[in-house]
């Protein structure tokens, strides 16, 4: 029973971190000459970029900064509660500004959060 109630627990964690999936489907069917057309859709909304964040001007910034500091504590803490970490090294700060924006809502990071993370990924991007 405990391994049944383990494997479901990760199955759930495993799921919920998942990429959502849109799908389309479209039939005609006809029936006694009549034509009748179904269509069904599921939708997943991808997160608009809020704005240009301002800290991509501060990638040379020659020591790590408080900011920077924080934001690698709530990347450990808020990430990699979900799935292992990429190095932070591993793309350049442009992609990183992607993943943050597509990955915080899921996180649940705020505003403040997700520039720390921001400036911990961008400081420590790929050149």
């Amino acid at each position: 029973m405990k391994n049944f109630t383990v494997i479901i627990v990760l199955m759930f964690a495993l799921f919920s971190c998942a990429k959502k999936i849109t799908t389309s489907a479209k039939s005609t069917t006809t029936i006694n000459n009549t034509e009748t057309k179904v269509t069904a859709t599921t939708t997943a909304t991808i997160p608009e970029p809020e704005k240009k964040l301002p800290i991509l001007d501060q990638v040379t910034v020659t020591k790590p900064t408080e900011l920077v500091l924080a934001g690698e504590n709530i990347y450990v803490a808020r990430c990699g509660k979900c799935h292992s970490l990429h190095n932070r090294d591993e793309f350049i700060a442009s992609k990183w500004v992607k993943i943050v924006e597509w990955m915080a809502p899921k996180a649940k990071l705020d505003a403040s959060e997700k520039e720390s993370v921001l400036a911990y990924l961008s400081y420590y991007a790929k050149k």
